[in-house]
């Protein structure tokens, strides 16, 4: 199936609160999803967190570090 066959996929994750969703589980469901084995250029992946906690933003920015190399290995291995 081509790329251009596919359809454009928006993901969005919603957190409420880090005390009972730990932000590292928000973080891995958003590497999952940026993972799959779909066209890059039709997923966009949307974090909603409505108590805006300074601990979900600093695993995000940790993360996006470790995603850069590990995106790029996933990709390799397929």
């Amino acid at each position: 199936m081509e790329d251009s066959n596919f359809p454009a996929l928006d993901v969005f994750i919603c957190n409420a609160d880090p005390d009972k969703e730990p932000p590292m589980n928000v973080v891995n469901t958003a590497l999952s999803v940026m993972a799959y084995d779909y066209p890059t250029d039709k997923v966009s992946v949307y974090v909603s967190d409505e108590c805006g906690s300074a601990l979900t933003l600093f695993a995000f920015v940790e993360s996006s570090k470790f995603a850069r190399h590990w995106l790029l290995f996933v990709e390799r291995t397929r």
